[in-house]
């Protein structure tokens, strides 16, 4: 029962991630309660759907203290296992950034030795949310973990040695379950062509030094992973293709950058969050940039010139100031609407410009964003 609670608040904290403590456990109390009704010996044969279709009821109920998600509606005007296979499909938009803030050793300690249930679903409810976007394995692991700690180092009088100890061991872990929730995030944001066609820029900007053809493969093969783990039920998917994927960038670019080679020297678990943080380089000189010629951008079903173009064109502009952008804009403007009025004009620098500042970014929020281009 206990175990089967536990999951109940993780897979619920990441479908519903910004739903209050208080709604998830409300409905993990009714999730545990028809597990155990219709899950013994002697339950009705049809107890299961009785009490899935009582719970979809509460669900649509205005005064529910179920967790609130966009789209309820439409599943209420549902009846029967129409409406229990629509609610079971929504879910609440991921948090853009995350809020868990750890507390310190000691408060840590005084809220578990107070009441250490009260305290694991809290905090299972809280790294849940935060991290929704990893693989699940990876969430339950490195939760498992963190408790693991907390009930071996508040039993000791002296627990400040074994945090630190603890923490070391489980740091790997936590690091995978950051950087998969923010990879795994863009990718179900983005989809992968848009995530490729993201990741080649912001690589291209990074190491400008790197060659289109060296670059092309490593970020098809990195998009290919998420595509394959993200919601992977398999124990180390996420950690074997992630692994993959920084001993290719450390084999490939860490005798053309020096910042690469200094992450490369890193544990392995540090790698891949010191390459992502890697703000963009200083533009290196490159020979002038050739438009492409007709005949190479018209070829049907090819964008494969356009793509190197941008390529190029991202990394001999690697840090484009903010006022020479919104001037490439205009003119970027007036070429192609030249009929345009000025108003109207200036309105689409500012949105694009505005986009720009926000999405151009490393940590850029990948839902805001997405919702943002397909303006455009």
């Amino acid at each position: 029962k206990d175990k089967f609670s536990s999951l109940a608040v993780i897979m619920n904290s990441r479908k519903y991630s910004n739903a209050t403590f208080e709604e998830i456990g409300h409905l993990v109390k009714a999730i545990v309660s028809l597990g155990e009704t219709c899950c013994a010996k002697d339950a009705a044969a049809d107890c299961y759907e009785k009490k899935a279709d009582a719970l979809a009821a509460q669900s649509c109920d205005p005064t529910s203290p179920f967790p609130k998600h966009p789209g309820v509606e439409r599943c209420c005007i549902q009846k029967g296992l129409e409406r229990k296979l629509c609610l079971a499909d929504l879910k609440q938009p991921p948090k853009e950034f995350p809020t868990y803030v750890e507390p310190s050793n000691e408060k840590l300690c005084e809220s578990f030795n107070k009441n250490p249930l009260l305290f694991s679903t809290r905090f299972l409810h809280d790294y849940s949310s935060n991290f929704a976007q990893a693989p699940l394995l990876v969430v339950i692991n490195s939760t498992e973990n963190y408790l693991k700690m907390i009930t071996e180092c508040c039993a000791k009088s002296k627990h400040a040695s074994c945090f630190l100890k603890q923490r070391l061991q489980i740091k790997p872990i936590h690091l995978l379950t950051v950087m998969s929730s923010r990879l795994c995030g863009r990718y179900n944001s983005y989809g992968e062509e848009k995530l490729k066609f993201s990741a080649l820029i912001m690589l291209s900007q990074k190491i400008p030094s790197a060659e289109f053809k060296d670059v092309k493969p490593i970020i098809e093969q990195s998009t290919k992973a998420l595509a394959k783990c993200c919601n992977s039920l398999t124990d180390d998917c996420i950690e074997n293709e992630l692994s993959t994927h920084v001993q290719q960038v450390c084999k490939k670019f860490s005798t053309k950058d020096a910042r690469v080679s200094e992450c490369c020297k890193r544990s392995s678990s540090e790698i891949l969050y010191c390459l992502h943080s890697l703000p963009a380089a200083e533009s290196i000189t490159l020979p002038k940039l050739q438009w492409p010629k007709t005949n190479q951008l018209c070829k049907k079903g090819k964008n494969e010139e356009m793509i190197k173009y941008t390529f190029e064109l991202a990394r001999r502009n690697t840090k484009l100031p903010f006022l020479e952008f919104k001037e490439w804009l205009i003119k970027a403007l007036n070429k192609k609407f030249p009929k345009l009025s000025s108003s109207k004009r200036d309105e689409m620098v500012e949105q694009q410009s505005n986009l720009a500042s926000t999405c151009c970014i490393i940590n850029a929020p990948p839902v805001y964003c997405k919702e943002m281009i397909d303006k455009f």
